[in-house]
């Protein structure tokens, strides 16, 4: 990605930019993979720079219509789904899958702070 790239966003959707390979540069930044660039909504455009063979991966979609939590890896509503969430995952029930990966043992959650 030596040169400029130039990525269409839908402007009424809310976007978002992870960095899969390689250095990206993002508004003059640069961005390096394990981190997630939040976009907002508004733009019809997104340009990038940075080394050749930089690769990511922009997400977007219609914006959530109500305030959300993240606790961890957890997108909830309020403190309960929280909650009910890092028991699922804990106890391992099947509500989230198999999830495979480099590792092979689950990877813990900690537990939620209270709000």
């Amino acid at each position: 990605m030596s040169s400029p790239c130039r990525i269409p966003l839908e402007p009424a959707f809310e976007s978002a930019l992870i960095v899969v390979e390689g250095s990206v540069v993002v508004e003059g930044e640069a961005q390096v993979p394990g981190g997630l660039v939040y976009l907002g909504t508004g733009r019809s455009e997104l340009t990038l720079g940075g080394a050749p063979r930089g690769r990511v991966m922009v997400l977007g979609g219609v914006p959530l219509e109500e305030p959300l939590l993240m606790g961890w890896n957890f997108v909830v509503r309020d403190a309960d789904e929280l909650e009910d969430a890092f028991r699922s995952w804990s106890a391992d029930d099947g509500r989230f899958g198999t999830v495979h990966g480099a590792r092979s043992a689950r990877i813990p959650s900690p537990r939620p702070r209270a709000r």
